[in-house]
């Protein structure tokens, strides 16, 4: 049992980091687009 968490705790830091790195590719994206949307958005309400 002891030795499922250790590769647990990597792939749940591997999918965490993956998943910040896709939203800082999408905020670098967004931050050069033109936006139609009415008001600003936020990292916080993607999440």
């Amino acid at each position: 049992m002891n030795a499922l968490v250790p590769d647990f705790l990597e792939r749940y830091v591997d999918a965490r980091s993956n998943r910040l790195a896709s939203l800082a590719s999408f905020e670098a994206i967004a931050g050069s687009s033109r936006s139609v949307s009415t008001g600003p958005w936020s990292r916080d309400a993607l999440t």
